[in-house]
């Protein structure tokens, strides 16, 4: 398993709680550049079949927000980094997997950020190939 994060841009107003609410874009698919360890790029392809299955789907329900990436985020380390959280099932758009989402500690936006990070787990397939549109990737 490796983890993934994606920035979300913030376009909301705060609610009369002084929460942000939106439904904003988690993900894509196309291909996507991570820079590696040893400072080379990786080019992974999320093709529609896999970020729009069900289970793909139903796994950003619940998944916290964070300001910034901190690797995997869970119960015993959340304290200070959750900033919020995924409210639905992600949910198709396009070419963008969207859902609801909900920021309880709007202090990063205050300060002047417009992303926050949605960290989660996929798994690799190391296969090679050019997608229909013609760009190259090295996994999937």
């Amino acid at each position: 398993m490796a983890m993934r994060y994606d920035r979300l841009k913030l376009k909301a107003v705060k609610d009369d709680n002084g929460f942000i609410r939106d439904t904003p874009v988690l993900t894509r698919t196309g291909v996507f550049v991570y820079w590696q360890p040893d400072g080379t790029q990786r080019r992974e392809y999320r093709p529609p079949e896999e970020v729009f299955k069900a289970d793909s789907l139903n796994a950003f329900l619940g998944i916290p927000i964070t300001d910034e990436h901190h690797g995997k985020v869970q119960g015993n380390n959340a304290d200070g980094l959750v900033v919020g959280s995924v409210l639905s099932s992600g949910r198709q758009d396009g070419d963008n997997l969207i859902a609801d989402i909900v920021i309880h500690n709007t202090s990063p936006i205050d300060a002047g950020k417009k992303e926050l990070s949605v960290g989660y787990e996929v798994e690799l397939e190391m296969t090679n190939g050019i997608t229909e549109d013609g760009e190259p990737y090295d996994a999937i």
